[in-house]
Order: structure tokens, then C-alpha cells, then sequence
């Protein structure tokens, strides 16, 4: 497949599900015979429209506001990643030290180790 194919795909997939979102943001299904109310598929409680999710990002990249932000969560991400490899260093060489730890802990590390990545995602 072409590259330029590839990619026009690509788009049209993504412009389509903003559509999607948009038409399930914004459009209100009657319910029928079920309820006497209209609803949204997605309710705008929780889920805004694409238009306003890009106005409010580009007000924020324009006044500035998302800089900070951006800074916070990028300092977050970076002291996350050095606890968690100062933490899995100082493990692996207390395991590689002492036998009897590793051997006791081993079959939890198996464990945790053959869960998806995924998985934990919600819990951190």
C-alpha cells in the first residue's frame, strides 16, 4: 500500500471518529417508546464537544496557561521515571545479594511481570 494512501486512511479514520464524537456530543436521540425524554449518547456532563475542546486549548496555548501545566506534568513524569528506576535498581540488587529474598519474591515478580502494562494503568 502506498504510503499516501496509508495516511489518507489514517485521517479519514480520525476525522470520522471527531464526527462521531461530535454527532454524540451534540445531537439529541429521542428515546421512543422507552422514556418520554430525549438524551445525548454522551453525556455532555462528561464529555464536551471537539470544537470546544480546541477552542479551550487554544486559549490556553495563546494566554500561556498551559505552560505551567505542561512544566508540572513534565516535572511529574520525569521524578516518577527516577524513582521507579532508582527503586527497580535497588531491588534487583538486593535480589542479586540475597538468594533467599529473590527466591521468596520471585513468584510475585513472575506474576506482576506477566500482567499486561495496561492493566495497571488505572490503579497508578
Amino acid at each position: 500500500m502506498k504510503r499516501l494512501t496509508l495516511h489518507s486512511l489514517q485521517l479519514l479514520v480520525a476525522m470520522a471518529l471527531i464526527a462521531l464524537w461530535h454527532i454524540g456530543a451534540t445531537v439529541k436521540i429521542p428515546a421512543g417508546w422507552v422514556s418520554a425524554k430525549a438524551f445525548y449518547p454522551l453525556d455532555p456532563f462528561f464529555f464536551s464537544t471537539p470544537f470546544a475542546v480546541f477552542e479551550r486549548t487554544w486559549r490556553d496555548f495563546v494566554t500561556g496557561v498551559i505552560w505551567y501545566h505542561l512544566g508540572i506534568t513534565l516535572l511529574e513524569t520525569v521524578l516518577a521515571f527516577a524513582i521507579g528506576a532508582i527503586g527497580g535498581v535497588l531491588v534487583g540488587f538486593w535480589f542479586a545479594r540475597q538468594h533467599l529474598v529473590a527466591a521468596v519474591f520471585d513468584p510475585y515478580v513472575k506474576m506482576a511481570n506477566a500482567l499486561p502494562r495496561v492493566v495497571l494503568a488505572p490503579i497508578f
